[in-house]
């Protein structure tokens, strides 16, 4: 149904033409849910790529350990995923061993 107000002659003779204007309850239910997913993840991957860090890491750590990791990369003003990067490379030149 259209907002545009027409004399009902025309809208039927528009409607005769050229069918009806609204897209499928499914296409736009889909189309909802993309734009929501587009608007939560706004990373459509370029970053990544320009930073080359295209593989992910998860790992599971104590609570304190991971409020000190955040507090020294915000320290060094630096983001979590650089800190962590450079302090696994610094481990693994030094040959240190836990």
């Amino acid at each position: 149904m259209s907002t545009l107000k027409l004399e009902p002659e025309t809208e039927a003779a528009l409607l005769a033409a050229y069918g009806p204007i609204e897209a499928p309850i499914a296409e736009a239910k889909r189309r909802d849910r993309m734009e929501k997913k587009m608007a939560a993840n706004p990373n459509d991957g370029r970053r990544l790529r320009a930073t080359g860090r295209t593989s992910q890491f998860n790992v599971n750590m104590k609570p304190e350990v991971k409020a000190a990791i955040a507090q020294a990369a915000r320290s060094a003003g630096i983001p979590i995923t650089v800190w962590i990067e450079r302090a696994a490379l610094a481990f693994l030149k030094d040959g240190k061993r836990a």
